[in-house]
């Protein structure tokens, strides 16, 4: 589909649209891969478009265009692999089944669906791409906690995310950049969400890991990685919003 197409998606997100194409000329990329960045733009809307909304009431699709936006404005992406995960985060995990569309076959049972996706995702982006969607793309927590219980083993989905993040650390540093793109979109306007149950949720969520992300900053010393040069901010940014939005409610 061509941009204009999109008029289902609510103002704010045409913006957005508007803003990562404005971006992306800034980036001066080659005219191939400033192509794909657009073909990716045009698969996570056709993914998202019929997607149920975020509870805020934007539109789903709004998310991955500002985690693809955070990524270059506030680290510095240039990678069209890593503009293109960022895009496409959440596809194999929410909308696997369009992404097996593009190959013109359907797997034959669910289970298939991811491994298939991230296959479309490589035909058309590329392995490396495929990979960062792979490890940004959330385990089965459901299926591991029924695992845990069957070894008679304690834990609960917030601890299962926090080791996924940790894990995301661990595996691959770009992925890890993304990762923090989404987690700066989910965890740190907390204090624009209403209190109740599911602001409690959040804080449950998300305070572990700031905990775990400040102790990883701390140890950061390779220059190579991604977000070293942003290291002071987040650990401050981080401070700052564990202390207003999460550890005067602990144990409340």
């Amino acid at each position: 589909m061509m941009m204009d197409d999109y008029g289902r998606f609510q103002p704010r997100t045409h913006q957005r649209i508007n803003q990562l194409q404005t971006r992306l000329r800034t980036l001066d990329l080659p005219p191939t891969s400033e192509a794909h960045i657009h073909d990716a733009l045009g698969v996570m809307l056709d993914a998202h478009c019929e997607q149920k909304g975020r509870q805020s009431g934007e539109d789903y699709a709004q998310h991955p265009l500002e985690v693809a936006l955070h990524v270059i404005e506030q680290f510095g992406a240039t990678s069209p692999e890593v503009i293109i995960a960022a895009l496409l985060h959440d596809t194999v995990e929410d909308q696997a089944r369009k992404l097996v569309a593009m190959r013109d076959t359907l797997p034959s049972t669910d289970g298939e669906l991811q491994e298939q996706a991230l296959r479309a995702l490589a035909d058309r982006f590329g392995p490396r791409v495929a990979e960062l969607v792979s490890i940004l793309t959330n385990p089965d927590f459901d299926a591991l906690l029924a695992q845990y219980r069957r070894a008679g083993q304690e834990t609960d989905k917030y601890q299962l995310y926090s080791q996924h993040f940790a894990q995301i650390y661990e595996r691959d540093a770009e992925a890890f950049m993304i990762k923090m793109a989404d987690f700066a979109q989910n965890a740190l306007h907390l204090d624009t969400v209403p209190e109740g149950s599911r602001k409690a949720h959040f804080r449950r969520k998300y305070g572990p890991v700031i905990l775990l992300t400040l102790d990883r900053l701390q140890t950061l010393t390779d220059p190579a990685h991604p977000l070293f040069a942003q290291r002071a901010a987040l650990t401050a940014q981080l401070t700052a919003v564990y202390q207003r939005d999460y550890a005067p409610f602990i144990n409340v």
